[in-house]
């Protein structure tokens, strides 16, 4: 028996499919999960060397050069590139062999959800899991798009989101959602994203070994000396964010908030300060990267104490730099308001608390005081901060230390395989066979 893991995007930028594709490796009773989608980042080791799980890559070369069409042919370009997809999709459907169980990632609902109704079709005992990760028709209508086809887009989505056997989603609110609002019948379980054994807590010398790696003589956080490797005294908080750079996620917020905290540091401590500042580590890529970072460089000419600092790691340094982070920003509006950011997954797997914006879900998973705080604008953000700078020494601050606690004792101690098990296996794999 096989099952697929498929989406149409990168699976190297796709954590909660390769967890789908580990977990369902895991199972006795399945010989060969097929991980199927676009290729682009790396694989983590745990996919590449498992020996149950098959990868292979959908083709976007014909779609890339479509990519290169004046606007003028945008919709030319649209029409193509769904019936690209939708051979594709039958492609997919009769290369791979006696597929029981299909896990399909949504959005993309286009042409995803037309490869389920293939399947429906041609595959009567296979068994369709649509994991709903946000609603695609409400990413339509952030970006701007036309409301008829926003309207459109969510008809289609209603309509095509019922021919799956099971539904998965990422929060309480989204399964009430899909219930109420898209009219899902059929079983929904809210699968949380979990913590991930990549991501941990780093000691103080695996800390200064990438910290020496990313700055090397320019190490601003740790010094090894005689008595061994400690934090620098009076060191800057190292504050961590990662965003897509689209307007949806309004990084313009954090900015902000830093220009009234350099204000306020002035302000309440006086010109003279010398103590503990921000600096500021952001990741990813995105359409208004470029914009943003001349903003960064204008910051960093006028804030006495605020550095704010763009980077691309590798993909083994990204869960190290989560994981040797003072403090979190999170962004993530949510075009539906019912779906939760894996970013904030990541950082409290590495027990890094976490000041997030607030929206409908977000207290799903961000508990105020508990794990980190949520805020309203850039006043509460810069207050938050300023809260915590105010008691930060040599590296240390007790609220960040009792969040850590928190989060290690909680979010940390239920891993992904545990509550996949529960929401999968047993309610799912075990019921059909």
């Amino acid at each position: 028996m096989s099952a697929c893991v498929l989406v149409f995007g990168d699976l190297g930028h796709s954590p909660r499919m390769q967890n789908h594709a580990l977990s369902m490796a895991s199972c006795d009773e399945v010989d060969r999960v097929y991980f199927v989608g676009y290729q682009g980042s790396d694989l983590p080791l745990a996919i590449q060397q498992n020996d149950k799980i098959e990868v292979r890559y959908i083709s976007t070369s014909l779609i890339d050069k479509l990519k290169k069409l004046p606007r003028i042919f945008y919709l030319v370009y649209f029409l193509l590139r769904i019936i690209i997809q939708l051979l594709q999709s039958f492609w997919i459907l009769f290369t791979l062999p006696n597929i029981r169980f299909w896990i399909y990632q949504n959005p993309p609902c286009i042409p995803g959800l037309w490869c389920l109704a293939v399947v429906r079709l041609f595959r009567r005992r296979s068994r369709i899991i649509l994991d709903w990760h946000n609603c695609g028709y409400s990413i339509l209508r952030v970006n701007g798009v036309n409301r008829l086809i926003v309207k459109v887009a969510k008809i289609y989505e209603k309509l095509c989101g019922r021919w799956a056997d099971y539904n998965l989603c990422v929060s309480n609110n989204f399964k009430d959602d899909l219930q109420e609002d898209m009219g899902i019948t059929r079983p929904i379980h809210v699968l949380y994203d979990k913590a991930t054994p990549k991501y941990g807590r780093l000691d103080i010398s695996e800390r200064h070994e990438l910290f020496t790696k990313l700055w090397q003589d320019d190490n601003k956080f740790t010094v090894e000396s005689l008595d061994g490797i400690q934090e620098k005294p009076q060191r800057d908080l190292l504050l961590f964010s990662s965003t897509s750079y689209t307007p949806d996620e309004d990084f313009n917020l954090v900015v902000q908030a830093l220009i009234s905290l350099n204000e306020k540091i002035i302000t309440e401590k006086g010109e003279d300060y010398d103590g503990p500042g921000i600096h500021l580590v952001v990741t990813g890529k995105g359409p208004l990267k470029e914009q943003f970072e001349v903003e960064f460089e204008e910051c960093n000419k006028n804030l006495k104490h605020i550095q704010i600092e763009t980077m691309w790691l590798e993909i083994e340094d990204y869960p190290k730099l989560v994981g040797s982070a003072d403090l979190g920003v999170c962004l993530h509006y949510s075009s539906s308001g019912v779906d939760l950011p894996m970013k904030v997954v990541d950082m409290f797997s590495a027990q890094l608390g976490c000041l997030a914006i607030n929206y409908q879900s977000i207290s799903e998973l961000v508990k105020d005081d508990e794990n980190g705080q949520i805020f309203i604008d850039k006043d509460q953000l810069c207050e938050q901060i300023y809260s915590i700078l105010n008691e930060f020494k040599d590296g240390k601050s007790p609220t960040l230390e009792k969040w850590r606690e928190d989060l290690k004792n909680g979010f940390c101690t239920e891993r992904w395989e545990d509550h996949w098990n529960r929401s999968v296996y047993t309610s799912i794999i075990q019921q059909e066979l």
